[in-house]
Formats: structure tokens, C-alpha cells, sequence
């Protein structure tokens, strides 16, 4: 049996080389996620966002709001929905 024109194992190896690269590069790109980046600016915005709704929560039960029955029956119906 005569086997003829049979390519070179540099082909075979290129090939190889070549789909190993693809592999590569494929997981390379499934390992980037999304990211979010926030400015100095904005950081600080929030943070002051953060401290006010803080200091009129404190506010808030000092002066007894969320013991009102406003609050009471709100609170109430929110539990009852989720029931």
C-alpha cells in the first residue's frame, strides 16, 4: 500500500498551533466582564445622598414618625400585599 502526498508534520503542527490560539483568545474573551467605573464626582454624590437620607431617618425617630399611624397602617398594608 502506497500512501502518497502526505503533507508535512509542520502542517499538522501549524494546525494545532492554530486551534490551540483560537482556544485561547475564546476564553480570553468569556473571562471579560462588564465593568463600572464612577468618578470622583460622583462618588462624593452619592456619599452626601447617603449621609442626608441617613440624618432624616435619625430625624425621623426622634420625633416618633414611624411610630404614627400613618406609618403604622402603610407598613401594615405592605405586609398583607406580600402575604
Amino acid at each position: 500500500m502506497d500512501i502518497k502526498h502526505v503533507g508535512s508534520i509542520s502542517t499538522v503542527q501549524s494546525a494545532a498551533s492554530e486551534e490551540a490560539k483560537v482556544k485561547r483568545e475564546k476564553a480570553a474573551t468569556e473571562e471579560r466582564k462588564d465593568q463600572l467605573q464612577l468618578s470622583g464626582e460622583a462618588k462624593e454624590l452619592m456619599e452626601s445622598r447617603k449621609n442626608a437620607k441617613i440624618e432624616l431617618m435619625k430625624a425621623r425617630v426622634e420625633s416618633g414618625y414611624y411610630l404614627s399611624d400613618e406609618v403604622t397602617e402603610k407598613t401594615a398594608e405592605k405586609i398583607m400585599k406580600a402575604l
